[in-house]
């Protein structure tokens, strides 16, 4: 079942893969999910605290200038949003070394209801996300289109990741909101990328623009 992409404050919408995109009426123009798209205010790095620990995986832009696209990113949202129908997305990442990660920051914001939403961890099942391995609530989520906080959540005592395996990070929203919808910010890298969308906790393969994460950690200690 395909999926409209949401323009906030505008009228118009575009077909989109199967889930929905979220642009603000910042952009110029509602960007396919191949399309490059320029923010046209200027972006401010927040501050990372992030003493001790090491990058695991990122697809944060290093440009001080961009480092995600403030004004596009796909839905996450409760089943009255849309049409009864909750929708997860979840974005795939591969470890750069042997760790145990420790945190997870997203770029975030809410468009709709409460500025709440749960975050987790997850195994790879078969090329889609799987076994929940640690969950965080996120909530004071910024608003969505402006730029550039992080909302970021720790993983406890950490999850050891393995150099190679494929991973998910994944976005949902909480049952008891169901009318919450929170958009999870894209990079500014317009490339396609495999990701996934659940319905109703059914997941689905799609291909679209990446939402920027990172996931942080220590390293594990070899044997």
């Amino acid at each position: 079942m395909n999926r409209s992409l949401s323009i906030l404050g505008a009228a118009a919408s575009t077909l989109i893969a199967s889930s929905v995109f979220a642009a603000h009426p910042q952009a110029a123009a509602a960007p396919s999910n191949t399309a490059a798209f320029k923010a046209t205010e200027t972006l401010v790095t927040a501050a990372e605290p992030d003493t001790g620990l090491s990058t695991l995986y990122s697809n944060f832009s290093k440009d001080a200038a961009a480092v995600y696209d403030c004004c596009t990113g796909w839905s996450v949202a409760g089943p009255a949003v849309f049409d009864g129908v909750a929708y997860d997305i979840g974005m795939p990442f591969t470890p750069r070394f042997d760790g145990i990660a420790k945190r997870i920051k997203l770029a975030a914001g809410y468009t709709y209801g409460p500025d709440i939403a749960v975050v987790s961890l997850r195994a790879d099942e078969n090329g889609l996300p799987g076994a929940v391995l640690k969950k965080f609530d996120i909530s004071d989520i910024p608003q969505f289109g402006l730029c550039c906080e992080r909302v970021s959540g720790d993983l406890g005592k950490g999850v050891l990741l393995s150099a190679g395996t494929q991973y998910w990070v994944v976005m949902s929203t909480k049952k008891k909101t169901p009318d919450a919808d929170i958009a999870w910010n894209a990079t500014v890298t317009a490339s396609p990328t495999p990701i996934a969308y659940a319905r109703d906790g059914v997941w689905f393969p799609d291909v679209g623009r990446a939402s920027a994460f990172k996931v942080l950690g220590v390293r594990a200690e070899s044997n």
